[in-house]
């Protein structure tokens, strides 16, 4: 499939095109921003693994802070877990660093990855924020279901289907 649509920093949009890579004991994990995410086996085997960990989704966030917390990949490979065959599945966090480049990867449960992407782009401020990502004639969308929720005219689901649903329409 396509990867899901972009709204994002301005500043982040950079990386658009860009790959970064780490090789880490038996693998090399490439990370394309908002792109896909792929593991390929350095493994010297006749049928060495190289798949996708996941397409890029959307952010996920918090939006009663209004922040993203990492971005969402998925639909990556099949991969076995337990008894049931699921797609992978990666979070992507973004971190303010020196340089740009793919510092860790971890699998805290099976079929899912976590990869930190450190970059100076990320120590833009506001970087974290959607309120800045987003285009400024859907910005008083975001103002008013703030001021619903501050008023109590919105529950917390309330406003979190709001946005939600704001993030997909703007994509």
């Amino acid at each position: 499939r396509d990867p899901g649509p972009l709204c994002t920093h301005p500043a982040s949009k950079q990386l658009l095109g860009k790959c970064y890579e780490l090789e880490e004991g038996e693998y090399k994990y490439r990370v394309c921003p908002f792109q896909n995410i792929t593991q390929h086996e350095v493994a010297l085997k006749w049928n060495a693994y190289h798949g996708i960990l996941g397409i890029w989704q959307q952010w996920s966030y918090d939006p009663l802070y209004s922040t993203f917390l990492f971005a969402h990949y998925t639909d990556g490979d099949s991969c076995t877990k337990g008894v049931k065959t699921v797609s992978r599945v990666t979070h992507l966090y973004h971190v303010c660093g020196k340089r740009t480049h793919v510092t860790s990867v971890s699998e805290p449960q099976t079929c899912q990855y976590n990869i930190t992407l450190e970059s100076p782009l990320f120590c833009h401020e506001g970087f974290g924020d959607v309120f800045s990502a987003l285009p400024e004639d859907n910005r008083a969308e975001y103002i008013e279901s703030y001021l619903e929720f501050k008023h109590n005219i919105l529950t917390d689901k309330g406003v979190t289907a709001k946005r939600q649903e704001l993030l997909e329409k703007i994509g």
